[in-house]
């Protein structure tokens, strides 16, 4: 480790302060970093090291030493993409999957590696970068298979920065210069972070807050990603009823296949159907179906809906209108949840 650094500060050398910032593709910036030879979780270590016993003088003064060393320039980090890049779910209102680059989240034996430190004990989520493929139905399927994120690797120009600490994880904070994604088995670059052009618009939005997802007006798709890591996709397919009324439905995406999660019928023009987070395993599904309009209450449905082992499941149903108070779980996203019925 010691030889390995003291050859990579004569090429740290001759890079030019700056130049990443400059450049205009992933390449032109990779060729000003330096590689992280073999394995880098073993190569990150002195940023987490802790030196005891008789020797912790010398230990800790060759730390320091080669802590200074990371903490100088930039480095290139090549690593399998599987748990840290997103491909979709498919996107049936644009038509296509976004390739996606969240917030890294690397983690090793002594400490984390994150692009933002942690606030009140949780890592924001934010994306780093990403880029929409146009792929018509007939050939989503294909798609997806062929750049399954097992296919891919993830390539980020990084340096490292402040330390962190949340209860008793340690962490460092990573910036990142430049991002690529490629495909192991094609050779395809999917993901340039410095020369790709942005999403075109009318994508599918992170769900942070409460979004209305379907009235009859629009159509909107909301993305949510699990406690495990899944990303999913809200959409709503609506059928026709008898006379005037709709039949709304509430589709979950994982990769290409749309699952029906519940339908609402909705009988005449003002119904809605918006969607919450709720905790980091929850979302509320909130269906209005009559507006409040005079001295008339408007009225509605609030499902809860909980990931358990890789799927959604239904936790708690309240139907009522605005003249009656709802429980404390439609209200309160700490409050307990009654047990499901049987």
């Amino acid at each position: 480790m010691r030889l390995t650094i003291a050859c990579l500060l004569v090429l740290l050398a001759s890079a030019r302060p700056g130049d990443a910032h400059a450049q205009r593709t992933f390449a032109q910036v990779a060729d000003h970093a330096s590689e992280i030879p073999g394995d880098w979780q073993r190569f990150v270590a002195p940023l987490f090291e802790r030196c005891e016993g008789a020797d912790a003088r010398a230990c800790e003064a060759r730390r320091r030493r080669d802590e200074r060393t990371l903490r100088t320039g930039s480095w290139l980090i090549s690593i399998p993409a599987r748990e840290l890049v997103e491909v979709g779910p498919y996107e049936s209102v644009r038509e296509g999957f976004v390739v996606r680059v969240p917030d890294l989240v690397l983690r090793t034996p002594s400490g984390w590696l994150t692009t933002a430190a942690p606030v009140d004990g949780a890592l924001p989520v934010g994306i780093l970068a990403e880029r929409f493929f146009v792929v018509p139905p007939d050939r989503a399927e294909r798609f997806f298979g062929r750049n399954d994120p097992a296919r891919l690797r993830l390539r980020a120009v990084i340096r490292f920065g402040r330390a962190w600490t949340a209860g008793e994880q340690r962490g460092v904070v990573i910036s990142v210069d430049a991002v690529q994604v490629f495909n192991e088995s094609t050779g395809d670059v999917l993901l340039d972070s410095l020369s790709d052009a942005p999403s075109p618009p009318g994508g599918a939005e992170r769900l942070a807050g409460r979004m209305q997802i379907w009235d009859t007006t629009q159509l909107r798709e909301a993305r949510w990603r699990a406690p495990d890591g899944t990303p999913v996709l809200f959409s709503v397919r609506v059928e026709r009823g008898e006379g005037e009324t709709k039949i709304p439905i509430l589709l979950e995406t994982r990769g290409v296949i749309a699952n029906e999660v519940t339908r609402f019928t909705a009988p005449c023009c003002d119904a809605s159907l918006a969607l919450m987070p709720r905790n980091e395993a929850g979302v509320l599904v909130v269906f209005t179906e009559r507006r409040p309009t005079g001295d008339t209450p408007g009225r509605g449905y609030v499902l809860l809906l909980e990931w358990q082992n890789g799927r959604f499941a239904q936790r708690a149903r309240w139907e009522g209108s605005n003249a009656e108070a709802p429980p404390a779980w439609v209200t309160d996203p700490n409050a307990p949840v009654p047990p499901p019925r049987d």
